[in-house]
């Protein structure tokens, strides 16, 4: 368009548009728990936080790339990262000696001992006072969990448990098509087909499963447990520390349980109940989430 001249000019001013609300920030989510005797892990952000006792350097968590699972059932901490597998804290029955392993892909923890699965077979170092590092001949090992003094794996269609045997935890009950284990002081629980089953010692209530519909997790502690079903976290068996005493929680996502305490992850980040003698109810605070 020509002007002519000594016309009117015409100025147009365009402003940056300003929306009436403002996106969402994306929600911030916990990736993994682990609680352990004391103390307690988690997998946030690409880093792995840990609290509670540090009796034994449990909770001093050493550099580490790309953390892609935590673990920490006893008095020491493990990652699985870009590196391998690292673990800290005691190392009194030589949990912490690791072996040369070619391609780990899972680990796990119990009280002195740990297993990984390693290029499809099941290896275990530690303490091995009641069999617990002895591996059974497996077929097929796709997960693997340790306890007190025993460990389990699923192993094709079935489960597989060795070491120490004081109240039947190594009797396995028929499974129907089991999909997780988990293995806490002398009892085993696993998901299959028709729900939570839990066998071995029962003394404090732990084989008392509560009905539970659809359920997607399970966390076996010392001597209770919990079980993802229906959005909700269910806990049964000892409740001396009120570990078994679920809190009212936000859309939980996870729930681990430990030998006197329990944690659960949900949208206001990490929360836990239970005995707090080693401060394990003191979550940091880049895992409590504001205002979602």
């Amino acid at each position: 368009v020509e002007l002519k001249r000594g016309a009117a000019r015409k100025y147009f001013i365009v402003r940056d548009f300003i929306p009436e609300k403002l996106p969402p920030k994306p929600k911030q989510i916990v990736a993994q728990l682990a609680t352990g005797s004391g103390h307690a892990c988690a997998l946030h952000d690409g880093r792995v936080f840990c609290w509670g006792s540090n009796n034994f350097g449990q909770t001093a968590v050493p550099p580490l790339q790309t953390p892609v699972q935590i673990m920490g059932t006893g008095l020491f901490s493990c990652a699985l990262d870009d590196n391998g597998t690292k673990c800290w804290g005691n190392n009194r029955s030589g949990e912490l000696n690791i072996p040369k392993l070619a391609n780990p892909t899972q680990i796990t923890t119990g009280t002195t001992f740990m297993c990984a699965i390693d290029n499809g077979k099941v290896l275990c170092w530690g303490d091995n006072d009641n069999w617990q590092t002895e591996v059974p001949p497996l077929k097929n090992p796709t997960q693997i969990a340790a306890g007190a003094y025993n460990g389990c794996a699923i192993d094709g269609t079935e489960v597989v448990c060795w070491g120490w045997d004081s109240a039947g935890q190594k009797k396995v009950p028929p499974l129907k098509n089991p999909t997780q284990i988990s293995v806490g002081s002398d009892f085993v629980c696993a998901i299959d087909d028709t729900g939570v089953v839990c066998w071995g010692d029962g003394k404090e209530g732990q084989l008392r499963v509560p009905k539970l519909k659809n359920p997607s997790q399970i966390s076996a502690g010392a001597y209770h447990a919990c079980a993802m079903a229906e959005n909700r976290v269910h806990c049964w068996g000892q409740n001396k520390y009120g570990q078994a005493k679920v809190p009212r929680l936000k859309n939980p996502t996870q729930v681990s349980s430990g030998e006197r305490t329990t944690c659960a992850i949900d949208d206001t980040g990490v929360v836990c109940w239970g005995n707090n003698a080693e401060n394990e109810l003191s979550v940091p605070a880049e895992l409590r989430f504001k205002n979602q």
